[in-house]
């Protein structure tokens, strides 16, 4: 594929017209590309924020959580450090 010589520059302008959903939609885009290239070939499935562990996770679970204990939060830090 050809890429036409356009400067960075002028690809910022065009894009500077784009309503706030579609600058979000393509930095998102933009953002996962960059991470698979530095990652390489893994690829790590996309977990719901609102899944519930499952019977047997929980089972493996000693005891209570502490109270406060944000399990969104954990999970969302445990497969960023599982991605790097």
């Amino acid at each position: 594929m050809e890429i036409p010589n356009i400067s960075l520059n002028s690809i910022l302008d065009m894009l500077r017209v784009l309503d706030s959903d579609n600058k979000q939609w393509l930095a998102d885009h933009l953002y996962d590309d960059i991470r698979a290239e530095k990652r390489g070939s893994l690829v790590y499935p996309v977990i719901p924020k609102n899944r519930k562990p499952s019977r047997k996770v929980l089972e493996n679970v000693a005891g209570s959580l502490p109270e406060g204990f944000d399990i969104d939060k954990e999970t969302d830090q445990m497969w960023e450090e599982m991605a790097k």
